[in-house]
């Protein structure tokens, strides 16, 4: 891995811990499901991230990281 990939990997965990995640989510209109179909992660585990109780493996991590950059970039 990377350290390009270890530092997204690090900072995607920290935004699921600190809720900056679930806010960035919601304030984008996106659902928990369809983020998790986007990025190929099962809705109940996307949730227990959210909620702090699981941290993301690093391919998780990584594909939310790639999946939350283009719903960003769709957004602007």
């Amino acid at each position: 891995m990377t350290s390009n990939e270890l530092a997204t990997v690090a900072e995607v965990r920290r935004i699921f811990a600190d809720g900056t995640f679930r806010e960035m989510r919601r304030s984008l209109g996106i659902s928990l499901g369809e983020f998790a179909a986007s990025a190929r992660i099962g809705g109940g585990t996307l949730s227990r991230y959210e909620r702090g109780i699981r941290r993301p493996a690093p391919a998780e991590a990584i594909r939310c990281a790639h999946t939350l950059l283009t719903v960003l970039g769709a957004a602007n």
